[in-house]
């Protein structure tokens, strides 16, 4: 099997932490292609870069895709450490499935553990389960994986798709990567509820009526109630 990893670059401060943790991988990837996303401060690298004007991290990973040549792909994006286990593990988790995702941590103001859930198509469904940061086969993904209407919860708009279409993940418990992150906001929070339940309008996956949403018991019928949200479509 090879891997690939794409990486989307936007006015990144750590793509050179990044790379780092890419070169001292215990299994090296077979290819590493970087889609700078408009502006990024300049960096050094021995891999391939694609340059595009700004576009979203939907089209930049989608260009990467496009241009990429693995058997299996990782999207990384560029405040994600690796650990240097992280693809060697994920390959040896593909011998028996589709997709391998992995447990994390959150590094900045706050600092977070998320342990990842045994696959459940049931819980993916509720809630995003599976991290950006994955292996997947290419054979189950489609030419332009990502949604570009899509502003947040882009990787679970793929994974809930993939799944659907019979593709099978499973989770490894060890923290493979660590993530940068800032402190968010409440009109963050509000736009994860709309993006959620677009998500899962999109896919005929909503909770039933009388059900609990693992995120919210609100259901969002109109964007307008969220000032924040920059969709280009309702929720009807």
């Amino acid at each position: 099997m090879t891997i690939s990893v794409i990486i989307t670059a936007h006015e990144s401060r750590y793509i050179e932490h990044v790379l780092y943790a890419l070169s001292l991988q215990t299994r090296i990837a077979d290819e590493v292609i970087i889609v700078v996303d408009g502006h990024t401060p300049a960096f050094t690298t021995e891999h391939r870069v694609i340059r595009i004007t700004h576009a979203g991290a939907c089209i930049a990973r989608n260009t990467g895709f496009a241009a990429s040549t693995g058997d299996a792909v990782l999207f990384l994006d560029d405040d994600t450490l690796l650990m240097p286990e992280c693809l060697e593990q994920m390959e040896q988790a593909l011998e028996d499935a589709d997709i391998a995702y992995a447990s994390y941590a959150l590094c900045g103001k706050r600092n977070i553990v998320k342990f990842s859930t045994p696959f459940s198509q049931e819980v993916l469904f509720r809630k995003n389960i599976i991290d950006t940061t994955s292996l997947v086969k290419r054979s189950v993904l489609p030419a332009e994986p990502f949604d570009p209407n899509i502003q947040r919860l882009q990787d679970w708009d793929v994974w809930i798709a993939v799944v659907k279409n019979g593709a099978h993940a499973v989770h490894i418990p060890e923290i493979l990567f660590l993530k940068y992150t800032e402190n968010t906001g409440i009109s963050q929070d509000e736009d994860f509820m709309y993006w959620q339940l677009y998500v899962q309008k999109k896919h005929g996956v909503l909770p039933q009526e009388g059900g609990q949403p693992e995120y919210s018991d609100l259901f969002v019928s109109d964007r307008h109630q969220y000032p924040s949200c920059k969709a280009p479509v309702q929720i009807a």
